[in-house]
């Protein structure tokens, strides 16, 4: 239930605590990303509450909802004066912004910074005008005290909190009138399923727009828990990129997103670094099942929640975990869970009557969440506000969402019972919207729909008829000051007249789909709508547009199109860069070009060319001869060094996994059988033909799953028991023209507890194979789907720049080695880093702004920068490429779609570590954005340069497993001894979920022996600890390994995990 005290006098409190910490984080009007304190914020509104007591009026507060501190500060000063406030979407048409605040019946509008005198115009438009009140934090505010304290909220059980106006799309939006009860239930109910206390300092984000109520989730309980509050810009949560900085910047723990908005960010390559830390909300549209996969595939660390609930009923009504929990899907989306707090969610029959567990019907929700109903609309109120047969004197919301309660209790929303529908979260009637089309005088009949074009999901489309001036450029421009930009339809078509049943109604079968038109659905940018001048396109212009028009879903498209108008959003243009082949094109920089012809020529100035120009292929188009089979240019060079030292270990990946939970030996041979038929690169071979190999894929293979049952044993056996036949599956020799290049073997411990082992070639499988493989094994191997070969790669350009200068390969001045081991030899020394240091490593990564790769590759660069005699070298890395093979949304697939590429470090001894995280953080951004350039480039370079194809002698990598969970199945990644050197000295650490990180070292005996390697191992981890805790120290003091920063680690594995054994001998 509320709390007892007012819901202004918790956030003047929590504010109070927050104190001199940041409370908001956002862009000011100049675009200079700032913060003020909680005692500033506090100070703030309550400077905002002085000018509306001013004002002399009690009603309805408009506000422009920028992410700003001036909107926040303007919400808490109306809790705190008893008015309720109306967010306006600063966007809206000048027309529709006076339409909006009429309706309202606003009298009062509160502005700010350079919006202040837009705001006077609009109110000049209204008769009689409303008042206009400063908002901004630097007017002269005329206070008797320093603004900080709590101040008391005016009671009364019948006060609303705000206004919030649906979408608009019939001409006039319905406002919503929501009690400040419903906002305090919500919010007293939500913040515990949050993290209640927990949250205090830590980072919590609002990505979406502050004129709908989705964002107040995140905005009033971050409030509330003295956390701080990041408004994120527009033009940064728009473009995945920019936001994928902005999460490495910031490292946020939590936000709530649209699924929409979600799928956006998990498209692009290594789509889980834009994912919060611990939590995220997911709300506003359907949550379907491909994100389920997406999310599972990224490797995401971080929950989901899925949120559901109309603004009627005050933000939200259902929440329930998506992710990593199991769920069960219907209709292709997940649950969104139970009711919150005290609401009540019933699903009804046409009359009105409950209906039995499992039964479909309307959703109905009732308790303290259902609103007061629409603002001067008494009819359409009692329309939807029902009252409650069930309760006296209650009453309950009918959504008009068709659903069903589970026997297990969660709701799964089915879609809808009337015309509405949603478009990225945002509500567009239909009906309305054809109304304004009628409207425009250049429309004699519309009807429209939202379709799925393609890759775009959602859009808006109208199917018109008129006279000669309806033409779709027109007609989408004067429905444009009547329509919010969501609902304008992106796709107009126009017939001669509609198709008609015999009845008089739409026969929607006999309408042409929106991806069956080309010149009829432009929209052109223009006065006019006429082009350009610019004459035939040249062959980038032909490059960006056939790019844009597959992923549009459209058999051809203009050179002066505006992609925006046709539907064009954050994931297409993701999508469309891949197909571009990275080309450094941006989002942002698409939201201002707009044209295809505009888009090209900012290519051109930034030095790209057609991809045909130089590899022989256009990206957009499907490439000829026989289907790719992700044969790579790395993968070439794997088969290759294979076919000449083979007996090596190097290229064969090994894998364990211990799994919890009742399982069939015969179950997960079946799924394994499975799997093999679906993934041909688990049934390649590699026959070598001169110099070359040739890759043959056999229809079946003869790899099964083997079985062993160690469970007879006793308990103390099994685990070493269990290892040995590990190791032997590993140590198996394997022939790579021969096959079979996997091996997977299954260990029963006990009824409830396996081991699996695996043991698979690299030339067909990279690390998020591995995901894949026992996500599948799992799950079934999904039967009833198609095998998942070919896999149809889009074309990707090796590099668009010339060579990266790179360092003469390193002197490591190592002795012990033995002289003459092959490049094939390898040992390996494993050292287990307590989890008190990894926590130290995480925080001083957040702190300073950088990933958590940069700061292991550092403290390693700095150990081996004390045995190179140059302070710049190359270490080689690992780095997936699939997104920019067009994998990035695909199904899960295995095999080798990785490249290696080398970083340059320069180990400045007197240079900080701060200083030195920075610099490295910028080495691995270049070498990211060369990561398509064959290693073998490198190594050709170097040897005309420097006589020595050797790009770099040490490597370092860092992998972050995840457990596997399906039905009541748990596999968790274990960690390996098998040595797999690929340079001399290769580092590598695995963090785990359920344990403590790993270290382990795979070095060449003719580089050193295992002595020196040991204590190369112990002296990363201690400049790893002493690094992280003193980062203001230069690399030179933390890389003389100190017997008190060596102490110290010890200490720490010392400490209270007891499983932590750091590999650091006393």
């Amino acid at each position: 239930m509320p709390s007892t005290h007012g819901l202004s006098e918790r956030i003047h409190h929590a504010l109070l605590t927050t104190g001199s910490r940041p409370a908001i984080v956002f862009e000011d009007d100049d675009g200079i990303r700032t913060s003020l304190s909680g005692n500033e914020l506090l100070r703030h509104s309550r400077a905002i509450a002085h000018r509306l007591r001013a004002a002399g009026d009690d009603g309805p507060v408009a506000l422009p909802a920028h992410r700003n501190a001036d909107t926040v500060a303007g919400m808490v000063a109306c809790l705190e004066t008893g008015r309720p406030w109306l967010p306006l979407d600063p966007s809206l048409a000048p027309d529709l912004r006076v339409r909006r605040i009429a309706s309202a019946g606003v009298r009062t509008l509160l502005s700010s910074g350079k919006d202040f005198s837009r705001t006077g115009e609009s109110a000049a438009r209204i008769s009689p005008a409303p008042a206009v009140v400063r908002g901004d934090r630097y007017a002269e505010i005329p206070l008797s005290d320093d603004g900080v304290h709590v101040a008391p909220s005016p009671g009364g059980a019948g006060r609303t909190a705000y206004l919030i106006q649906t979408s608009g799309t019939t001409g006039e939006p319905k406002t919503i009138a929501v009690p400040l009860s419903s906002l305090d239930h919500y919010l007293t109910s939500t913040l515990p399923l949050l993290g209640g206390p927990a949250l205090r300092g830590q980072r919590l984000g609002v990505l979406t727009t502050l004129a709908a109520d989705l964002g107040y989730t995140v905005l009033f309980n971050a409030l509330l828990a003295s956390a701080e509050l990041h408004l994120v810009p527009e033009h940064v949560s728009r473009d995945p990129g920019e936001f994928a900085a902005y999460q490495a910047e910031h490292r946020l723990d939590l936000y709530k997103t649209t699924p929409g908005h979600l799928r956006a960010l998990l498209a692009q390559e290594n789509g889980a670094r834009c994912l919060p830390r611990s939590l995220l909300i997911a709300g506003g549209e359907a949550f379907t099942e491909d994100l389920l996969t997406s999310l599972s595939s990224a490797g995401a660390q971080c929950r989901v929640l899925n949120h559901y609930g109309p603004a009627e009923t005050c933000i939200g009504v259902a929440l329930g975990e998506v992710f990593p929990a199991p769920v069960t899907v219907l209709g292709g989306t997940a649950p969104v869970g139970r009711a919150i707090g005290a609401a009540e969610l019933t699903v009804l029959d046409p009359a009105g009557n409950p209906v039995a567990p499992g039964v479909e019907g309307e959703i109905a929700v009732g308790g303290p969440s259902v609103g007061w109903g629409y603002l001067g609309a008494p009819a359409q109120t009692a329309d939807r506000f029902r009252p409650d047969r069930r309760a006296a004197g209650g009453r309950h919301y009918l959504t008009g969402d068709r659903g069903v309660i589970r026997e297990n209790g969660d709701l799964h929303v089915l879609g809808r019972v009337d015309r509405q529908r949603k478009v990225r979260g945002r509500r567009v009637e239909p009906a309305g919207v054809e109304a304004v089309l009628r409207e425009t005088g250049l429309v004699t009949d519309a009807h429209v729909d939202v379709r799925h074009v393609g890759s775009l999901g959602a859009v808006v489309v109208a199917w018109v008829s008129g006279g000669p001036r309806a033409e779709p450029g027109a007609i989408r421009a004067r429905a444009a000051l009547r329509l919010p930009d969501h609902a304008l339809p992106s796709r107009i078509i126009i017939l001669p007249r509609l198709p008609r049943t015999a009845n008089g109604k739409i026969d929607s079968a006999a309408l042409p789909g929106p991806d069956t038109l080309g010149a009829a659905v432009g929209v052109r940018t223009g006065s006019a709508g006429g082009a350009e001048s610019g004459g035939a396109a040249d062959p980038l212009e032909s490059e960006v547009t056939a790019a844009f028009a597959a992923v549009l879903g459209l058999p051809s498209l203009g050179l002066d199109d505006d992609v925006l108008a046709l539907g064009a959003h954050s994931l297409a243009i993701v999508q469309v860069t891949g197909r571009l082949g990275g080309a450094g094109l941006g989002v942002s920089d698409v939201y201002t070009a707009r044209t295809p012809r505009r888009v090209a020529r900012l290519l051109a100035e930034r030095g790209a060319r057609p991809v045909d120009a130089e590899h022989g292929t256009t990206a957009s188009a499907p490439p000829s001869g026989p289907p790719p089979t992700g044969f790579l240019p790395q993968q070439q060079g794997i088969w290759i060094d294979e076919a000449r030292h083979r007996g090596h270990l190097v290229y064969r990946i090994p894998l364990r996994w211990e799994m919890r939970g009742p399982l069939r030996a015969e179950d997960v041979g079946a799924a394994f059988d499975r799997v093999l038929a679906r993934h041909g690169a688990l049934r390649s071979r590699a026959v070598l033909t001169g110099e070359k190999p040739v890759v043959v894929r056999d229809p079946v293979s003869t790899a099964r799953l083997r079985t062993a049952d160690v469970s007879a044993l006793a308990p103390s056996l099994r685990d070493a028991e269990a290892a040995r036949l590990g190791d032997a599956l590993f140590a198996e020799p394997v022939d790579p023209e021969r096959g079979p290049a996997i091996a997977a073997l299954l260990v029963r411990r006990a009824a409830d507890h396996h081991d699996l082992f695996v043991r698979v070639h690299h030339g067909g499988f990279d690390a998020a194979s591995a995901d894949v493989l026992v996500d599948e094994l799992l799950g079934g191997g999904g039967p009833d789907s198609p095998p998942a070969e070919p896999v149809p790669l889009t074309s990707a350009p090796h590099t668009r720049h010339g060579p990266r200068p790179l360092p003469a390969p390193a002197e490591f001045a190592l002795d012990g080695g033995e002289p003459g081991a092959g490049p094939g030899d390898s040992d390996v020394v494993l050292a287990d880093m307590p989890a008190p240091l990894w926590e130290r490593v995480r925080s001083a990564a957040d702190a300073a702004g950088v990933s958590l790769y940069t700061v292991v590759l550092s403290a390693w660069a700095t150990v081996l920068g004390r045995q190179n005699a140059e302070r710049r070298f190359a270490v080689a890395t690992a780095v997936d490429v699939r997104a920019d093979h067009g994998l990035g949304d695909r199904e899960p697939v295995i095999g080798c779609f990785v490249n290696t590429v080398p970083v340059v470090v320069d180990m400045d001894p007197g240079r900080t570590t701060a200083a030195t995280w920075q610099s490295v953080a910028g080495a691995v951004a270049a070498a990211l954005d060369d990561r398509l350039r064959p290693y073998s480039d490198h190594a050709s370079w170097m040897r005309g340069t420097y006589g020595s194809g050797v790009p770099a002698r040490a490597s370092c990598t860092l992998q972050q497993t995840r457990a596997h969970r399906h039905a009541d199945v748990s596999a968790f990644p274990r960690p390996t001894t098998v040595a797999r050197a690929t340079a001399d000295l290769d580092l590598v650490v695995t963090a785990y979920e359920d344990r403590a990180p790993v270290a382990a070292l795979h070095f060449r005996p003719g580089v050193c022996d295992r002595v020196r390697a040991r204590r190369l191992a112990d002296q990363f981890l201690t400049v790893l600890g002493e690094s992280c805790a003193h980062p203001e120290l230069p690399v030179s003091r933390a890389s003389s390994v100190s017997a008190a920063a060596r102490e110290e680690v010890l200490a720490l594995g010392r400490g209270p995990d007891a499983t932590a054994r750091p590999g650091l001998v006393s």
